[in-house]
């Protein structure tokens, strides 16, 4: 039984993933938008995918690598700033090291003056 409550939140949870695909590629950019845009008898069901998409954070299918429209579109811009802080940090961190590194040459051969 609980076996096919999680298998239903999976699939509902993949829908509202796709809905949120899908209304980015249509143009849709916040949620304001939706509420205005639409009539209520339409507007409410996608707000409520909007919703649960922020509360639970569906990130595994939004993965880091989304167009920062996405996180603004569910009310997750914090998200978005989270990740590219995270990201700065990291190349500052590398770079840092590459300029810190020493770097060990092969010293070149000189022609031993001792031959005979």
């Amino acid at each position: 039984d609980n076996a096919s409550g999680e298998c239903a939140s999976d699939i509902r949870r993949e829908r509202d993933i796709q809905t949120v695909k899908l209304l980015i590629e249509e143009g849709f950019t916040s949620h304001a938008q939706l509420r205005d845009e639409f009539p209520v008898g339409l507007s409410l069901p996608l707000l409520e995918v909007l919703y649960r998409c922020r509360m639970e954070q569906v990130n595994d299918g939004l993965a880091e690598e989304v167009d920062p429209i996405i996180w603004s579109l569910i009310g997750r811009d914090d998200l978005y700033h989270n990740i590219q802080a995270s990201r700065r940090e990291l190349e500052n961190e590398s770079l840092t090291m590459d300029r810190n590194a020493v770097h060990h040459y092969p010293m070149p051969e000189r022609d031993n003056e001792n031959k005979d």
